[in-house]
Formats: structure tokens, sequence, C-alpha cells
């Protein structure tokens, strides 16, 4: 079994996060492929994706991550722009997670940066992408622990 890269560990603790919202219990996927479009059964869902993360020397053993994740917010309005559901559903998911916006620890900042329509297609047909930033630190040469806030790891 492959060891948990940093990066999939703070998807997963986002994706569990965003649980929390009754709405998208069980319909909180990481990267749902296109392949798969959402049906109208399973809407509203949310499709956390990884954009990009970018790597700098926090200090001698440490990098610090820097990530840029959309939040895709799918609901039945299958439009171009964003729909009024969208955008309260996004406002709910940054209520959810700016109240644990350091994600258990694991996370040292977390910043909304957008909420757009998408002109995109399959899975991403209609969706609301919200865009947020947040660092994380590992060891250095090390991109499958997390040095958390306190130190901990995960």
């Amino acid at each position: 079994m492959l060891l948990q890269s940093a990066a999939r560990k703070v998807l997963d603790a986002l994706r569990s996060t965003l649980e929390d919202i009754p709405e998208v219990s069980g319909t909180v996927f990481i990267d749902r492929s296109e392949d798969e479009p959402f049906g109208n059964a399973e809407v509203p869902a949310l499709n956390v994706k990884l954009i990009t993360v970018s790597y700098s020397a926090f200090d001698h053993a440490h990098d610090q991550h820097d990530a840029v994740i959309d939040i895709d917010v799918v609901t039945d309005s299958r439009n171009l722009s964003i729909g009024a559901d969208q955008a309260d559903l996004a406002a709910t998911a940054v209520t959810v997670l700016w109240a644990d916006r350091y994600l258990g620890g694991r996370v040292q900042i977390m910043r909304f940066e957008s909420l757009a329509g998408d002109a995109g297609q399959g899975t991403e047909m209609g969706a609301a992408p919200l865009r947020l930033r947040l660092k994380y630190l590992t060891p250095v040469g090390d991109h499958f622990t997390i040095v958390g806030q306190t130190g901990l790891t995960f």
C-alpha cells in the first residue's frame, strides 16, 4: 500500500470537515473524474481538487507547501454562472471550514480567494469552484508527513 502524501492528507481533512454539512453528507468527493458526471440524485455535491502546490523553505528543517484548492460546488443549477443555491452552499462551506480553519492543527493558514462560475464540462458542468489557499509544513525531503502547528505530526 502506498503512503498517503501530505497533500492527500489535507484533501481528506477538507472532505471530512465538509461532510459535516447536512446537505452534502455522503456527496463530498476528492478528484471526481470528469468521466463520471454528477447525476440529479447526487446533487448537491462538493468535489475537492488540488490545483497547484508550490514549495519554499520555511526553516532549515521544514518545507512550506502553498496549496491552491478548488471545491466545486455542484447543485441542480447547471448553468455557467453562479446560482443562488451554489452561493448559499459555498457560504456554508466557508463557515464550516472556517470553524476548523487549521484542519485539526494540520495547516498554518487557510484563506478563501474566490467563487466563480465555470465553463467546464463533465463533472464540472455548472459547478461553481470555491477557491482556497492554504499553507502547511513538512520535514525537508518528506512530503508524506505534515508537521502541525504544535509540532504534532500527521
